[in-house]
């Protein structure tokens, strides 16, 4: 998809499938891959005015920044990326977002922000049953008590 868009040279579509390679490549630890695809991301929906890819985009960025040796850099840029985010009214996906944030607080070692990131995780899961990411909030969990 990354490479069709690239090919068509299609804003949106570039935005959209870069962005999800950015969550791609982060979850199989290939960190700077992750970091490129989101900033052709970001860079696409600034350039055309994509709100909501502008925020994933900017979440994608700021934790596989994190995981890469930056984490409180990653931390400050996911939390922007979830102000632009939430700045659309989207709500899919928060709790996912909300534990990507915990995972780069942990990082960080910022304990306090980690739990509060879980614990809006599983409000969000809560309030929309949204549980789809369940499993990993409460694996976060347990690593935020192994820090404790």
């Amino acid at each position: 998809a990354l490479a069709l868009a690239r090919e068509l040279r299609h804003p949106f579509n570039l935005a959209y499938a870069a962005g999800w390679a950015a969550l791609y490549f982060d979850s199989v630890g290939r960190l700077r891959d992750a970091i490129a695809v989101a900033d052709e991301a970001i860079a696409a929906a600034e350039t055309y005015d994509f709100p909501f890819w502008l925020g994933v985009a900017t979440i994608f960025r700021g934790h596989a920044r994190a995981r890469d040796g930056d984490p409180a850099g990653g931390c400050h840029q996911l939390r922007e990326g979830l102000a632009r985010w939430r700045d659309t009214g989207a709500r899919l996906a928060g709790s996912i977002y909300a534990n990507l944030l915990a995972d780069a607080c942990l990082a960080a070692g910022d304990l306090d922000a980690a739990a509060a990131a879980l614990d809006e995780a599983a409000a969000h899961a809560a309030a929309t049953g949204e549980i789809v990411a369940s499993a990993e909030t409460e694996r976060l969990r347990a690593a935020w008590l192994r820090q404790c």
